[in-house]
């Protein structure tokens, strides 16, 4: 994968072609032709590439690090240390290699003496320091953590066909210790395609491991569907059998799974022990740390190093075996359920979501009627305030102006939900197989800065026009950002628009049956080529039908309404929606948060694929976080770090409590704080914070606390 390499005054920035970006602070760099060598490092230790995709050389004083996990390996030991918020590490006169686990994966090879320490800024930033003694040599490789995957499985349209191409899925897992937990040792598996014959490439099949593990399922293609993320973390082979009896097998052990609707309960279940307790056994491997839920172990009896050294299939056993749900609940609720149409035209579709490791449900909805409309619709806060309803109220739902039935889906587990299936479902992404696809498309790509298109064909919206470029603009150099300002323009200029390369278009103005209103008309996007917006959001009255063609068209995900909005509230939406892109939040995440200050929030959707971000954040899951007051001294934070595509990661605190204590992501922690400590939160906060129902940027929530005083 190519990547856009950037001398800054004092930096480096690098940026890959899934438009992730990372920067290096330096001070006192001068280029050299050649450094330490990282390829040599690489080959000593089980932490990286063999060769990385990219490398600078030169010598230094100090170098600045994202705020990320960071690990100290002393080459002539092996030994590895762990960067900490709270303690400042010296690395003596030996040979060093740094792993940062950013969004773009850096290798720094060098030799002390020197010190890695932890800064927080004023200014809302956070980084670990590699400060020299002097000038001293250093390389620097650049790791893209966005895989291109070019091996395809190709089985004939059966259900055996499938349970094959499963089979092969956990040959993505580059290790089957519990290390298989980190995200980033999670690798999106080989495509599916459907052919004549079966054929595997020898890649595949060499690195698939025997787990000892196999699912025996009937000859439903319900039941691999649901069982898939199960399969793929287990490495399990997956057999079909006539009547059988659903069943794990391993290390001498059958574990029964029931029949559908019970086995994806199951599996569920099945999955999130697994994957959970492999998460504390990890603490026992080289790269593991001990977590908060780690004394679930000394409750369960078990024990973390001989688990960490124990086969896949002696772990499952072992972990059956427990009472894990009497430990459930100190563990996140599941980060991702995806709900999806057991057809053989969504099995391609399968590749691309495994890697996520998301529950895998049926999906099953129900008819909304008027009455249930209102009351799921409607925000919490404002609920006092709606009139009376008519107590007839129970035809159908369809949104009058984007003319779409919506349904009530019934949903299982998770903390994000994803529909891939017909209807249209109310407060989760509605998602296709070519947003998936689509992503492919734009990874082939060169590697480049984030371009944004901000469109205004509204001009009472100006507001949410110049607040928008406002919040673009907040970290447009640290992403290396782009940003096009057009207004009022016609029909054919928003085609193109569209049609070219943009990472996000923001179009503000009206939409009508015909479409998206222009200058001298509408644009409907079914009349596009192509689009090759990755993402877009369409703040006008009803556009889920153009954004639904968008991602037909090209793009990857957007945010649509279903219904008018007034334009006072779509202006808060789209400017708090603006600055959350820009902070690293996924579009459906992104979007949840922003929608939640209006009276109707559920007007808002997100068409494709939700969990896709538009600009990764150094701290890689950007917080949500709740404020309450408990007297004119004491409050009470409530925090969550939750993105799909880092579930298994963990959070620290730095502020808070002891920057020791790591949180699963995904598991929401309370702190107590003095109104002091509070004051020294907000003054280096980026993300909103929920308080008294309301959302607050952390500088306009601090001057609102200071007027309460």
């Amino acid at each position: 994968m190519s990547m856009e390499t950037t001398w800054l005054d004092d930096g480096i920035r690098v940026t890959d072609a899934a438009k992730n970006t990372v920067v290096v602070g330096t001070e006192g760099w001068s280029s050299a032709a050649e450094g330490p060598s990282v390829a040599d490092a690489l080959s000593t230790v089980e932490t990286g590439p063999d060769d990385p995709q990219h490398t600078v050389s030169g010598v230094v004083r100090r170098l600045q690090l994202p705020p990320v996990v960071t690990e100290l390996i002393q080459l002539d030991t092996g030994k590895v240390r762990q960067a900490a918020p709270d303690e400042t590490e010296r690395l003596g006169r030996e040979p060093y290699l740094l792993r940062v686990d950013a969004n773009v994966r850096l290798f720094i090879r060098c030799d002390g003496p020197a010190t890695v320490q932890f800064e927080a800024t004023e200014g809302g930033s956070e980084r670990y320091v590699l400060q020299f003694r002097e000038q001293t040599p250093v390389a620097v490789a650049f790791e893209s953590q966005v895989d291109i995957v070019e091996a395809t499985v190709t089985v004939p349209k059966t259900v055996e066909g499938v349970a094959t191409a499963l089979t092969t899925m956990g040959s993505a897992n580059e290790t089957t210790s519990p290390d298989r937990t980190w995200p980033t040792l999670r690798n999106e598996p080989p495509r599916i395609e459907f052919g004549d014959r079966t054929e595997v490439p020898e890649t595949v099949t060499d690195d698939r491991p025997d787990t000892g593990i196999e699912l025996v399922v009937p000859p439903d293609v319900a039941y691999l569907f649901t069982g898939a993320s199960l399969i793929h973390y287990l490495g399990a082979e997956v057999r079909v059998e006539p009547d059988a009896e659903p069943a794990l097998r391993g290390a001498g052990r059958v574990e029964p799974l029931g029949e559908l609707p019970t086995f994806q309960r199951r599996t569920a279940e099945t999955l999130a022990r697994c994957f959970y307790l492999d998460c504390v056994a990890r603490s026992a491997g080289p790269h593991g740390e001990r977590l908060t839920v780690a004394d679930t172990f000394d409750e369960l009896e078990l024990d973390p190093e001989r688990l960490y050294d124990a086969p896949l299939a002696e772990r499952l056993r072992t972990y059956l075996d427990t009472e894990f749900d009497a430990v459930r609940d100190r563990f996140p609720e599941w980060h991702l359920s995806m709900y999806v149409a057991p057809t053989f035209d969504h099995v391609p579709t399968l590749s691309h979501l495994l890697q996520k490791l998301p529950h895998f449900f049926l999906p099953e909805s129900h008819d909304l009627t008027e009455d249930e409309w209102v009351e799921l619709s409607s925000n919490d806060t404002f609920a006092r305030d709606l009139p009376d309803r008519e107590p007839d109220a129970f035809r159908r739902v369809t949104r009058e102006v984007s003319n779409v039935d919506l349904v009530q889906p019934e949903l299982g587990p998770g903390q994000e939900h994803g529909w891939l299936a017909d209807d249209v479902p109310i407060e989760v992404f509605k998602t296709f197989p070519e947003a998936y696809e689509n992503r492919r498309k734009y990874l082939d790509s060169e590697g480049s800065g984030l371009t944004v298109a901000a469109v205004l064909n509204n001009v009472d919206m100006r507001a949410e026009h110049d607040r928008a470029i406002e919040h673009y603009e907040t970290r447009a150099d640290e992403l290396n950002l782009d940003i096009t300002v057009r207004e009022n323009i016609s029909v054919a200029e928003l085609a193109r628009t569209f049609e070219a390369g943009h990472d996000l278009v923001h179009f503000i103005g009206h939409r009508e049956r015909e479409g998206l209103e222009c200058a001298d008309g509408y644009l409907s996007t079914e009349s596009l080529s192509e689009s090759n917006a990755r993402t877009f959001f369409l703040n006008a009255c009803g556009s889920y039908p153009e954004g639904e063609a968008l991602i037909r068209k090209g793009s990857i995900a957007g945010g649509v309404t279903f219904e008018s909005v007034l334009d006072s509230e779509a202006a808060r939406v789209g400017t708090t929606f603006a600055r959350l892109m820009v902070l690293g939040f996924s579009v459906k995440r992104g979007l949840d948060y922003a929608r939640r200050q209006l009276l109707m929030p559920k007007d808002y959707a997100v068409v494709g694929d939700g969990s896709h971000v538009v600009a990764q954040n150094d701290a890689l899951a950007p917080p949500k976080r709740w404020l309450f007051r408990v007297d004119d001294d004491e409050f009470r934070i409530l925090t969550e770090n939750l993105e799909t595509w880092a579930h298994g990661g963990y959070a620290r605190a730095t502020l808070m409590e002891d920057p020791n204590r790591r949180y699963l992501l995904g598991r929401e922690r309370v702190y107590s704080v003095s109104r002091s400590k509070l004051e020294e939160y907000l003054n280096i906060a980026q993300s909103p914070i929920v308080f008294e129902q309301q959302l607050w940027w952390p500088d306009d929530l601090q001057q609102e606390l200071d007027e309460r005083r």
